[in-house]
């Protein structure tokens, strides 16, 4: 009888232990966190951006997407590249995060419109006063700059590529030839910086032409 009164003991203790054991085990598993919607994101200059936010499960806890936590802003009228952060905890403390890259670019119809424009090219400042605009062009990157430096008809067809303009071939103004044409736009797209010079056969000159909306 003592003998059963013992192993019935035993066996309770045993039992008791593993309970406690299982009950003390660590969770060292963190959650996984998923992001809705594409890892890396394009929006135009100018454009909206829509927050489409992450999911959490958890091994342990289950469902952790109300908990979440998003850091990090997108500014669309300024372009470059932002970096949404997206973290998250389980009841144990164990962390998960991940994050989604947005770049804001600059396209050809940023470029396209009305600019008032400030011309610094000591040959032709007696001859500026027609006033420029950018048309989008025949090509998906191309812009048509009207009455360029300032000479009334003179049409070139330059390219863009992001944040860049250039023409590669030459503009006459007043009878001069003017070559490597060239400018950037700023982050918010609204000023253009542009140079254009010609060389020492008729006299070596750099100019620049400042256009602001």
């Amino acid at each position: 009888m003592k003998k059963n009164i013992l192993a019935i003991c035993l066996a309770l203790f045993t039992a008791a232990a593993f309970t406690l054991s299982s009950c003390n085990t660590d969770d060292t598993t963190a959650p996984v966190i998923l992001l809705i919607g594409d890892a890396v994101v394009t929006v135009e200059l100018g454009g909206v951006y829509t927050e489409d936010g992450a999911t959490a499960t958890d091994d342990e806890d289950g469902d952790l997407s109300a908990l979440v936590i998003t850091e990090g802003t997108v500014n669309t009228d300024s372009a470059g590249t932002y970096i949404i952060t997206y973290s998250v905890s389980d009841a144990a403390g164990n962390p998960a995060s991940t994050t989604r890259e947005v770049n804001v670019v600059i396209v050809r119809d940023s470029w396209v419109g009305a600019w008032n424009s400030t011309l610094d090219c000591p040959s032709l400042n007696y001859y500026y006063y027609a006033s420029e605009s950018f048309t989008a062009g025949a090509g998906a990157n191309s812009v048509d700059i009207s009455n360029f430096a300032g000479s009334n008809g003179n049409l070139i067809g330059a390219t863009v590529s992001g944040n860049m303009v250039t023409y590669s071939g030459a503009v006459t103004v007043a009878g001069v030839d003017f070559d490597n044409i060239e400018g950037t736009i700023s982050a918010d797209g609204k000023r253009i910086d542009m140079t254009f010079s010609r060389d020492a056969g008729s006299g070596a000159e750099t100019c620049s032409n400042t256009y602001v909306r």
